[in-house]
Order: C-alpha cells, then structure tokens, then sequence
C-alpha cells in the first residue's frame, strides 16, 4: 500500500472511530508477503470450500489475513458479501481489529507471535517498520487536524488590533 492510499485509509478509518495503529501495520505486513494474485487465488479456493461445504478452519484470506470464522462472524456467510469483504480495505481493518482485541496487553512481539505464530525475523522486522510508519502517519494527521481546528478557531475570533504610529516620519514625495 502505498503512502496516498494509507492516508486514505486512515483518514476513512478515523472518521468513525480513531485508528488501531496495529491493524493498519498488519495489513501492511500480511500484504508485502501476499500480493493481490495469491490473495485473489485465495478467494476462489475458499468460495470452491464454502460451496462443498469443506471445512474451513485454518483458511485465512484478505490483506489482513485472518481466518474465515472472523470474516464470517462479521460479513456472514453468503459468498457475495464475503468475497467484497474480502477486497475491502476497511474491511479488512475491521475483521484485524476485531481478530486482535482478543490480546489484552499489546506489544509487538506478543502481536506478532498472536497473528502469525511463529513469526520470522524479517516479518517481525517488517510489522515493527509498518507500525512506526503508521504511528507517523497518524501523528501527522492528529497534528493536521489540529492545526485545521487551530485555524477554524482562530477565523471566528475578531482580533482588534491596537493602533501604533510609527517612530518614523512619514515618507514625503519629491513630486
């Protein structure tokens, strides 16, 4: 995900409620090692599942890669409404967000080892730069949004300014 479609999704995310920085950098992790076509091979697999009523215990899926009962705890079980779920980024910040208030104490070893079990070194160093570039990214748009507020504030006041005369004479013209 690149920077303009992060800032997207954070500003999309906020304006219901305000942000899990580690949902957001677990989405950015599980993508870097799942791209869109293993994703999408994904999907197919877990609809042909669904269809032959196969057990799906294990099958994760979506950028947030988390297993099918919590898509299906929030979306249900009908195939349309998953498989847009599945492609949604607010989705899948919500199922992620749901699938880690299961973790009473975060930190990011306990996160990543919760989500993914045994986490290598190169995912767990790879969750740590997502979650800081996240956290910038939502200090930066906490601190914009104050400034907004500042400025919003600041337009409604009437401001008199006093009169000074300057200690300098006025400039006569030569003309």
């Amino acid at each position: 995900m690149n920077l303009p479609r992060l800032l997207k999704l954070i500003r999309e995310i906020e304006s219901v409620a305000p942000a899990d920085p580690y949902a957001i950098a677990l989405m950015l992790t599980e993508s870097e090692f799942r791209g869109p076509l293993f994703r999408f091979l994904e999907i197919i697999f877990a609809v042909y599942l669904i269809q032959t009523q196969q057990t799906l215990r294990q099958i994760t899926l979506g950028k947030c890669q988390v297993r099918l009962k919590f898509w299906q705890e929030k979306y249900g079980s009908k195939i349309l409404d998953l498989v847009k779920a599945f492609n949604s980024n607010r989705s899948n910040y919500e199922v992620c967000r749901h699938y880690l208030s299961q973790i009473p104490d975060r930190d990011i070893k306990t996160v990543a080892i919760f989500y993914n079990g045994r986490p290598s070194k190169l995912y767990v160093d790879r969750l740590k730069n997502n979650l800081n570039l996240v956290n910038l990214v939502l200090d930066h748009v906490q601190m914009r949004r104050e400034l907004q507020s500042a400025f919003m504030h600041a337009s409604h006041l009437k401001v008199e300014r006093p009169k000074t005369t300057s200690p300098f004479p006025a400039a006569q013209s030569s003309r």
